[in-house]
């Protein structure tokens, strides 16, 4: 299993599977970064508001990379970090054994909490 850690998308990516962490309070930028048509309307009609570790696939949305799935943070800058430290435990164990390489967006986390993503 390999992890990438990223605060953008890479061009030329093999990985299997994307998880982009969510600040519900940036909830825009994640359509303009990833460039997903529509995913306003999308936002709207399931009701995603990005609570913590509230996860939406968006299977099929990006040609680069087949699994996307976003995963809320709720507010970022109030989040501690034993609840990341979780939540990145959570992530390992639910994906090595499903993908061999899988990205991980932390761009919507403080940098001070990078970290608890090492591994």
């Amino acid at each position: 299993m390999k992890y990438t850690i990223n605060s953008t998308l890479p061009q030329n990516s093999s990985a299997e599977s994307l998880l982009i962490l969510v600040d519900n309070n940036k909830l825009e930028s994640i359509e303009k970064t990833y460039q997903i048509n529509e995913l306003k309307k999308l936002f709207e009609h399931v009701h995603y508001k990005a609570s913590f570790n509230e996860s939406l696939p968006l299977i099929g949305k990006l040609a680069t990379i087949p699994n996307v799935t976003l995963l809320g943070l709720g507010d970022a800058a109030d989040v501690k970090a034993a609840k990341i430290a979780k939540l990145a435990q959570s992530i390992i164990k639910a994906t090595q054994t499903k993908f061999k390489q899988i990205h991980i967006d932390l761009s919507a986390l403080p940098a001070d909490l990078h970290y608890l993503f090492a591994l």
